[in-house]
Protein backbone atom coordinates (compact mmCIF):
# COMPACT_ATOMS: atom_id res chain seq x y z
CA UNK A 1 0.00 0.00 0.00
CA UNK A 2 2.75 2.22 1.19
CA UNK A 3 4.38 1.62 -2.36
CA UNK A 4 1.80 2.22 -4.36
CA UNK A 5 0.55 5.31 -2.49
CA UNK A 6 4.48 6.53 -2.79
CA UNK A 7 4.61 5.76 -6.27
CA UNK A 8 1.11 7.51 -7.23
CA UNK A 9 2.12 10.54 -5.38
CA UNK A 10 5.72 10.95 -7.64
CA UNK A 11 4.64 9.90 -10.92
CA UNK A 12 1.25 11.61 -10.89
CA UNK A 13 -0.44 13.63 -8.19
CA UNK A 14 2.54 16.06 -7.10
CA UNK A 15 3.25 16.97 -10.63
CA UNK A 16 -0.43 17.93 -11.22
CA UNK A 17 -0.10 20.28 -8.25
CA UNK A 18 2.88 22.17 -9.32
CA UNK A 19 1.31 24.52 -11.53
CA UNK A 20 -2.23 25.12 -9.10
CA UNK A 21 -0.09 25.44 -6.30
CA UNK A 22 2.34 28.60 -7.63
CA UNK A 23 -1.36 29.45 -9.46
CA UNK A 24 -2.36 29.88 -5.48
CA UNK A 25 0.54 31.62 -4.05
CA UNK A 26 0.10 34.32 -6.44
CA UNK A 27 -3.32 35.04 -6.17
CA UNK A 28 -2.68 34.75 -2.26
CA UNK A 29 0.24 37.31 -2.58
CA UNK A 30 2.66 34.17 -0.65
CA UNK A 31 -0.18 33.17 1.49
CA UNK A 32 -0.66 36.07 2.79
CA UNK A 33 -4.59 35.99 2.06
CA UNK A 34 -4.78 32.19 2.02
CA UNK A 35 -7.75 30.81 3.71
CA UNK A 36 -10.26 33.64 3.80
CA UNK A 37 -14.01 32.17 3.37
CA UNK A 38 -14.54 32.78 -0.56
CA UNK A 39 -11.18 30.56 -0.84
CA UNK A 40 -11.46 28.23 1.58
CA UNK A 41 -14.88 26.58 0.83
CA UNK A 42 -14.58 26.67 -3.16
CA UNK A 43 -15.04 23.05 -4.60
CA UNK A 44 -15.67 21.80 -8.07
CA UNK A 45 -18.92 20.21 -7.17
CA UNK A 46 -20.72 17.92 -9.26
CA UNK A 47 -18.66 16.72 -12.39
CA UNK A 48 -20.07 17.89 -15.52
CA UNK A 49 -18.30 15.32 -17.61
CA UNK A 50 -19.69 12.29 -16.59
CA UNK A 51 -17.24 11.04 -14.13
CA UNK A 52 -17.83 8.60 -11.53
CA UNK A 53 -18.03 10.90 -8.44
CA UNK A 54 -17.30 9.61 -4.89
CA UNK A 55 -17.99 11.95 -1.73
CA UNK A 56 -14.86 12.58 0.93
CA UNK A 57 -15.37 13.92 3.74
CA UNK A 58 -11.90 15.56 5.59
CA UNK A 59 -10.91 17.18 8.77
CA UNK A 60 -8.81 20.18 7.80
CA UNK A 61 -6.41 21.43 10.40
CA UNK A 62 -5.38 25.26 11.14
CA UNK A 63 -3.19 26.75 13.57
CA UNK A 64 -5.95 27.89 15.98
CA UNK A 65 -9.63 25.53 14.51
CA UNK A 66 -10.08 22.38 13.16
CA UNK A 67 -12.96 22.25 10.15
CA UNK A 68 -14.43 19.24 8.67
CA UNK A 69 -15.59 19.80 5.14
CA UNK A 70 -16.50 17.49 1.90
CA UNK A 71 -15.66 17.14 -1.43
CA UNK A 72 -16.85 15.64 -4.46
CA UNK A 73 -14.11 14.06 -6.09
CA UNK A 74 -13.74 12.48 -9.60
CA UNK A 75 -10.39 11.29 -11.65
CA UNK A 76 -10.87 14.99 -13.63
CA UNK A 77 -10.99 16.88 -10.13
CA UNK A 78 -9.27 14.49 -7.72
CA UNK A 79 -9.08 15.48 -4.18
CA UNK A 80 -5.60 16.92 -3.92
CA UNK A 81 -6.56 19.67 -6.62
CA UNK A 82 -9.81 20.52 -4.94
CA UNK A 83 -8.56 20.90 -1.60
CA UNK A 84 -4.97 22.84 -2.90
CA UNK A 85 -7.64 25.21 -4.09
CA UNK A 86 -9.32 25.63 -1.01
CA UNK A 87 -5.29 26.24 0.78
CA UNK A 88 -4.86 22.80 1.92
CA UNK A 89 -2.55 19.79 1.35
CA UNK A 90 -4.18 16.84 1.71
CA UNK A 91 -2.27 13.52 3.67
CA UNK A 92 -3.08 10.90 0.58
CA UNK A 93 -3.19 10.94 -2.99
CA UNK A 94 -6.35 9.64 -3.62
CA UNK A 95 -9.20 9.62 -0.96
CA UNK A 96 -7.68 11.94 2.22
CA UNK A 97 -8.78 12.11 5.36
CA UNK A 98 -7.05 14.66 6.51
CA UNK A 99 -5.65 18.07 5.36
CA UNK A 100 -3.33 20.89 6.23
CA UNK A 101 -3.45 24.36 5.72
CA UNK A 102 -0.73 25.97 3.82
CA UNK A 103 0.78 28.14 5.72
CA UNK A 104 0.45 26.05 8.98
CA UNK A 105 2.77 23.60 7.31
CA UNK A 106 4.99 26.55 5.63
CA UNK A 107 5.64 27.83 9.61
CA UNK A 108 6.86 23.82 10.87
CA UNK A 109 8.94 23.99 7.20
CA UNK A 110 10.41 27.44 8.55
CA UNK A 111 10.63 26.37 12.18
CA UNK A 112 12.38 22.77 11.46
CA UNK A 113 15.05 24.74 9.53
CA UNK A 114 15.76 26.20 12.37
CA UNK A 115 15.83 23.68 14.78
CA UNK A 116 16.21 19.66 15.18
CA UNK A 117 12.78 18.50 13.42
CA UNK A 118 10.17 16.65 16.09
CA UNK A 119 7.27 16.09 14.22
CA UNK A 120 5.85 13.83 17.18
CA UNK A 121 6.11 16.51 19.54
CA UNK A 122 4.65 19.28 17.22
CA UNK A 123 1.70 17.07 16.64
CA UNK A 124 1.16 16.21 20.45
CA UNK A 125 1.22 19.64 21.02
CA UNK A 126 -1.13 20.90 18.19
CA UNK A 127 -3.70 18.07 18.92
CA UNK A 128 -3.49 18.90 22.82
CA UNK A 129 -3.88 23.00 21.70
CA UNK A 130 -7.06 22.04 19.52
CA UNK A 131 -8.74 20.08 22.08
CA UNK A 132 -8.17 22.51 24.58
CA UNK A 133 -10.35 24.44 22.45
CA UNK A 134 -12.62 21.80 22.24
CA UNK A 135 -11.45 20.76 18.66
CA UNK A 136 -11.42 16.85 18.86
CA UNK A 137 -10.00 15.42 15.84
CA UNK A 138 -12.28 12.23 15.24
CA UNK A 139 -9.30 10.12 13.26
CA UNK A 140 -8.97 6.57 13.89
CA UNK A 141 -5.21 6.87 14.70
CA UNK A 142 -3.33 10.24 15.97
CA UNK A 143 -2.36 13.47 14.03
CA UNK A 144 1.36 12.72 13.92
CA UNK A 145 1.41 9.95 10.95
CA UNK A 146 -1.17 12.09 8.47
CA UNK A 147 0.50 15.08 9.43
CA UNK A 148 3.99 13.10 8.45
CA UNK A 149 2.78 12.34 4.86
CA UNK A 150 1.50 15.79 3.96
CA UNK A 151 4.33 17.38 5.56
CA UNK A 152 6.47 15.42 3.26
CA UNK A 153 5.10 15.61 0.39
CA UNK A 154 4.34 19.65 1.27
CA UNK A 155 7.99 19.56 0.96
CA UNK A 156 8.60 17.75 -2.69
CA UNK A 157 5.94 20.08 -3.81
CA UNK A 158 7.75 23.30 -2.73
CA UNK A 159 10.84 21.69 -3.92
CA UNK A 160 9.55 20.89 -7.73
CA UNK A 161 7.50 24.13 -8.04
CA UNK A 162 11.41 26.36 -7.42
CA UNK A 163 12.64 23.47 -10.41
CA UNK A 164 9.92 24.49 -12.83
CA UNK A 165 10.25 28.28 -12.11
CA UNK A 166 14.42 27.65 -12.65
CA UNK A 167 13.59 25.89 -16.13
CA UNK A 168 10.75 28.52 -17.04
CA UNK A 169 13.94 31.00 -16.20
CA UNK A 170 16.76 29.26 -18.14
CA UNK A 171 14.02 28.28 -21.13
CA UNK A 172 13.35 32.18 -22.10
CA UNK A 173 17.01 33.01 -22.18
CA UNK A 174 16.57 34.08 -26.00
CA UNK A 175 20.54 34.79 -26.46
CA UNK A 176 21.55 31.15 -25.63
CA UNK A 177 23.98 32.23 -22.56
CA UNK A 178 25.21 29.99 -20.25
CA UNK A 179 23.10 30.00 -16.52
CA UNK A 180 26.61 30.99 -14.98
CA UNK A 181 26.75 33.59 -17.49
CA UNK A 182 25.24 36.96 -18.10
CA UNK A 183 22.67 37.48 -20.40
CA UNK A 184 23.55 39.69 -23.76
CA UNK A 185 21.44 42.46 -22.49
CA UNK A 186 23.19 42.84 -19.19
CA UNK A 187 26.72 43.23 -20.81
CA UNK A 188 25.31 45.75 -23.07
CA UNK A 189 23.57 47.51 -20.88
CA UNK A 190 26.51 47.76 -18.13
CA UNK A 191 30.42 46.34 -19.56
CA UNK A 192 31.74 47.53 -16.34
CA UNK A 193 29.98 45.01 -14.57
CA UNK A 194 29.37 42.04 -17.05
CA UNK A 195 31.31 42.94 -19.97
CA UNK A 196 34.44 40.37 -19.06
CA UNK A 197 34.53 36.86 -20.70
CA UNK A 198 35.14 35.30 -16.78
CA UNK A 199 33.00 37.91 -14.85
CA UNK A 200 33.65 36.89 -11.25
CA UNK A 201 37.03 36.61 -11.85
CA UNK A 202 38.37 39.59 -10.44
CA UNK A 203 41.42 39.71 -12.43
CA UNK A 204 42.68 42.72 -14.34
CA UNK A 205 42.53 40.92 -17.14
CA UNK A 206 39.06 40.09 -17.50
CA UNK A 207 37.34 42.95 -16.24
CA UNK A 208 37.54 46.58 -17.86
CA UNK A 209 38.49 49.47 -16.45
CA UNK A 210 37.57 52.46 -15.62
CA UNK A 211 39.03 55.49 -14.99
CA UNK A 212 36.63 58.64 -13.98
CA UNK A 213 37.88 62.05 -13.62
CA UNK A 214 36.31 64.89 -11.49
CA UNK A 215 37.08 68.31 -12.48
CA UNK A 216 35.45 70.91 -9.83
CA UNK A 217 35.93 74.84 -9.32
CA UNK A 218 35.49 76.74 -6.61
CA UNK A 219 35.12 80.21 -6.91
CA UNK A 220 35.96 81.91 -3.38
CA UNK A 221 34.34 85.65 -2.61
CA UNK A 222 36.27 87.60 -0.33
CA UNK A 223 34.04 90.15 1.72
Amino acid sequence: KRANQWRRWSEDVILRMIVPYLSYIQETVSLRHANMPAIRHRTGGECRTGCRTRSIKVACVFFDAFEEITIIACPCSPAPLQLLHCGFFPCAPVAPSLAVDLRLLEFVHLLFLRQSPNQTAWCDALETFLDGMKYKLRLKDSLRRRFSNAFHWYQVLTVLAQDHISTLVVGSRKDGAPVDQPSDYLRSRCPLCFGGNNWRNGTRDSLPMCVISYYATTSINHL
